[in-house]
């Protein structure tokens, strides 16, 4: 699911950040083939809409994974049920949480509790690790931004 998100980023940074006229001219120098301009409009709005249309998807997988039925259902008042493939029971550990209320071995239930504490372990470890070199990058760019600017006191005043 992160290559999702992360090309649902990329085309939006590429065609409404950057801008689609200056990524069309940076793709195409230099290029030996011409790319059909019919490609910039699948790029601006075909591609993000897709990407994110799999990614709500992804949310809200409903159970079974029987779309028609959890359509109906919501919309006759019986609701949406996820189903424990989806990102946000996922994330929830619903189906460790459900595996651990029916086990009945003593074995089995420690072995899905180690499991419940390293997948969460893992996600507080993942999270930690991207805060730190997202910090990283900040301290970078300011470091960057006070050597690239000349302090007022350095500056030559001779004609």
């Amino acid at each position: 699911m992160s290559l999702v998100v992360f090309a649902l980023a990329e085309s939006i940074l590429f065609a409404w950040i950057f801008g689609i006229d200056k990524g069309w001219r940076e793709l195409l120098s230099g290029s030996d083939l011409q790319v059909p301009t019919v490609y910039k409009f699948i790029i601006k709005y075909i591609t993000p809409l897709m990407l994110l249309l799999v990614f709500l998807g992804a949310l809200f997988t409903p159970i079974g994974n029987d779309w028609t039925g959890a359509f109906q259902s919501l919309f006759s008042g019986g609701g949406w049920t996820l189903d424990n493939a989806s990102i946000f029971k996922t994330i929830a550990n619903s189906g460790l949480h459900q595996q651990l209320a029916a086990a009945t071995d003593p074995a089995e239930v420690v072995r899905l509790k180690d499991r419940l504490f390293y997948t969460n372990f893992a996600r507080i470890l993942l999270c930690l690790t991207f805060f730190a070199l997202a910090l990283l990058v900040y301290l970078a760019s300011v470091r960057r931004m006070r050597t690239s600017t000349p302090s007022a006191g350095l500056r030559n005043t001779n004609p």
